[in-house]
């Protein structure tokens, strides 16, 4: 097999209709729900199995259950307060200002408008004479 006939069958693409990106688009938007229940089963093995009889063995402490879900709620309260104050606007202006530098035809757009607008208002002002 030459290499020719090797590159096409490695790099062609098959269409397997819609079933596949309806699957994936459907798991992507269930991977919120999913990521929650693998966060609260993570959160109570951990506690069962780490946290709790730690505590109980060295300090004597037994936390009871519902002590710890409010914590892991609090630090992920936090967690996404950091995301909205902190995170999101940093990648917001950065994602615009890369769209706008890097090969964005809207700027160009905007001049030629703006040339246009300004002819069409000497026009107006010309009439109104």
């Amino acid at each position: 097999m030459n290499s020719d006939k090797m590159n096409k069958s490695i790099f062609k693409q098959f269409n397997v209709g819609m079933w596949w990106g309806a699957f994936r688009n459907l798991l992507q938007q269930a991977n919120f729900y999913l990521l929650l229940i693998t966060c609260v089963s993570s959160v109570t093995t951990l506690f069962v199995t780490v946290i709790n009889p730690w505590l109980a063995d060295n300090f004597g402490i037994r936390i009871p259950f519902y002590i710890m879900l409010i914590v892991a709620v609090i630090i992920l309260l936090l967690i996404l307060l950091m995301e909205h104050k902190i995170t999101m606007p940093s990648y917001f202006t950065y994602w615009s200002q890369q769209w706008w530098q890097h090969g964005n035809p809207l700027p160009h757009r905007l001049d030629k408008i703006d040339t246009e607008l300004k002819e069409i208002k000497e026009m107006l002002k010309g009439k109104g004479k």
